[in-house]
C-alpha cells in the first residue's frame, strides 16, 4: 500500500530520517520506536486493510444473554474482522488506505 501512496511513503521516510538523523544503520532503540508515530499509524492501517486474521472465534463458558438473545454455555461466536474493518458505519472511507 505504501508503493501506491507516494505521499505516505514520503512522509514515512521523512519521519525515519528525522528520528535516525541520517544514520539508518544504527540499532533501533525503544525511544526511537516511541517517536515513530506516523510509522506506527501506517502499520495499524495496513493491519486494518490486510488483516492477518480475518476472523476471531470466541466461546462462552457459561450461559449468557447477549444482544437480547440467550446463549447456552459453549456457544461459539465468530467475529468477522474484515467486515468490521470495511464497515462504513465505523470508517469514513473504508476502501481507501488512510
Amino acid at each position: 500500500h505504501i508503493a501506491h501512496n507516494p505521499d505516505v511513503k514520503k512522509k514515512m521516510l521523512e519521519e525515519i530520517d528525522r528520528i535516525f538523523q541520517g544514520d539508518r544503520t544504527r540499532p533501533i532503540t525503544e525511544n526511537d520506536v516511541q517517536k515513530l508515530k506516523y510509522c506506527k499509524a501506517i502499520v495499524k492501517e495496513v493491519s486494518r486493510v490486510l488483516a492477518v486474521i480475518p476472523f476471531i472465534v470466541r466461546s462462552i463458558n457459561k450461559p449468557d444473554e447477549i444482544a437480547g438473545y440467550k446463549w447456552p454455555a459453549g456457544t461459539m461466536f465468530r467475529i468477522n474482522a474484515d467486515a468490521i474493518h470495511y464497515n462504513k458505519d465505523y470508517w469514513e472511507d473504508p476502501d481507501k488506505f488512510n
